[in-house]
């Protein structure tokens, strides 16, 4: 399997698993005829034939000797898993070969490496790995992320930073449950006040609305380190006596998300103890591929199976959002 592409835009470029064509008798051969057909994550299929001497181009068949040819290929935008088939044929050779590759974009928001709670060089020092090899960064890559999206999933929340738009549903008139978000960060807060989708209505932080932490914390470093808020109440607009305000009535067959915050969501910075959490999943993943059924090998005593760290969850569970968390 090729090792993980990572792309910025459509003109990245990734190589090819090369293949070797050999006849009936095990000779290296050219083919008569010679096709590559690349199928996306989605489905869609990119066939290509014929073959160009060294250099040639992106996005054809480049044939470096008798027998031996790969491509490079460009416009691979849909993050996931490509699959990939040479056929070769005539001239002595009928040969399949398939293989498979794997996109990841770094500037999507929820797929990149900056959103990984470890780094490779983290896990290779961790690990007693050379940092200068790189034979396992597949399994490696694949192991980090693997442990980010559990973490993620048992925490109920992502500790990086993702600034978007988001909308939320009103489930009381003063008081909003919203996704963790750093302090300080909202810079666009509006309602919808009939339901038509439409966000009409600015409301200003301080004046509006407060944000503070579930629980009425307003202090981000109460437990020593800096923490998001997650909870959001309307207040009275200045001066007193002015009236009231709260969130927009709800009715059926309108629109339930009547608030869009626009901000920066997660954490202010990733604790030390997620980043730990991280580095002993993705140890213990990346070790499983040597250890089948759990079986790391054999000593003295028998047979030595692997066993998970007692310390992963708890140094996850003063982190847990119960409001958003997956399972049980």
């Amino acid at each position: 399997m090729s090792s993980q592409i990572f792309y910025d835009n459509a003109a990245s470029s990734c190589v090819i698993d090369p293949v070797t064509f050999l006849n009936l008798v095990g000779a290296q051969t050219d083919p008569a005829s010679i096709s590559l057909t690349v199928t996306d994550p989605i489905g869609d299929i990119s066939n290509y034939s014929g073959y160009a001497s060294p250099p040639g181009s992106v996005n054809e068949i480049i044939k470096i000797n008798t027998g031996n040819y790969s491509a490079t290929l460009t416009g691979l935008t849909t993050p996931g898993l490509y699959s990939f088939v040479w056929v070769g044929t005539g001239n002595g050779v009928n040969q399949v070969t398939a293989g498979s590759f794997r996109v990841i974009s770094i500037s999507a928001a929820l797929n990149g490496q900056q959103n990984w709670y470890c780094g490779l060089e983290e896990f290779k020092s961790r690990n007693s790995i050379l940092a200068s090899s790189t034979a396992d960064d597949y399994e490696i890559s694949m192991a980090i992320q693997a442990a980010t999206g559990w973490i993620n999933r048992y925490c109920g929340t992502h500790f990086f930073r993702v600034f978007e738009p988001r909308t939320f549903p009103i489930t009381n008139l003063y008081y909003l449950p919203i996704d963790q978000i750093v302090p300080g960060s909202i810079s666009s807060f509006l309602l919808d006040d009939d339901g038509d989708g439409i966000f009409e209505t600015v409301w200003t932080e301080g004046v509006n609305f407060q944000v503070y932490r579930e629980g009425d914390t307003y202090n981000q470093t109460y437990a020593g380190i800096k923490r998001p808020f997650d909870y959001v109440k309307a207040i009275l607009s200045p001066p007193p006596g002015s009236g009231g305000q709260f969130f927009p009535f709800v009715w059926p067959f309108s629109h339930d998300d009547r608030v869009k915050i626009t901000g920066t969501w997660g954490w202010p910075q990733v604790p030390e103890e997620v980043t730990q959490a991280c580095l002993i999943m993705s140890s213990q993943l990346f070790r499983e591929k040597d250890s089948p059924w759990g079986v790391a090998g054999m000593g003295d005593m028998g047979v030595i199976r692997t066993s998970q760290s007692p310390y992963l969850v708890e140094l996850l569970r003063p982190f847990i959002n119960p409001r958003k968390k997956v399972g049980i």
